[in-house]
């Protein structure tokens, strides 16, 4: 695959059209379809670089795309797919969401049974707490089926 196949892929694959893709690298649309036609297959590490960030991949998966860097994984769709939407939130959203992925991860290790502190506990996105139905066992003291499929233990079911 060339740089130019591996843009347009990238390109598709995240649902951009070449103008805005063209405008969020600040290049000219014609330049870009030259660019991704293979009319122009080396645009230079500017425009290499401009291109990559407005994808949202960095400049290593966009050269290993296109074959100029071997591959050290395999190449997954879905891991790919979950780094770009990563990449879209704001800094505190990721730090939330990486927050989250380690409490599923640290839980789905413990055997969803060590639940005596409040540690299973996760913000909802306003400002409640509330465990999440597979996480919180029904006889936990001190807990309440909301019956919608999640547990509160703090401030009540909303």
């Amino acid at each position: 695959m060339t740089l130019g196949q591996a843009i347009r892929s990238i390109r598709q694959e995240v649902g951009v059209t070449q103008k805005n893709l063209a405008q969020a690298a600040g290049i000219e649309q014609s330049y870009l379809s030259m660019i991704e036609s293979d009319q122009r297959p080396n645009p230079g590490t500017k425009v290499t670089a401009r291109l990559a960030q407005a994808l949202q991949v960095s400049i290593d998966d966009l050269a290993s795309r296109a074959g100029f860097l071997p591959r050290l994984e395999p190449v997954d769709p879905l891991s790919d797919r979950a780094v770009r939407l990563f990449r879209q939130l704001p800094r505190w959203r990721q730090e939330d969401v990486l927050a989250q992925l380690e409490l599923y991860l640290r839980l789905t290790e413990q055997g969803r049974h060590a639940l005596a502190s409040d540690e299973w506990m996760i913000a909802d996105g306003q400002g409640m707490l509330a465990g999440a139905a597979d996480a919180q066992p029904s006889n936990a003291p001190g807990s309440t089926d909301c019956g919608d499929g999640s547990w509160t233990r703090k401030l009540g079911c909303s």
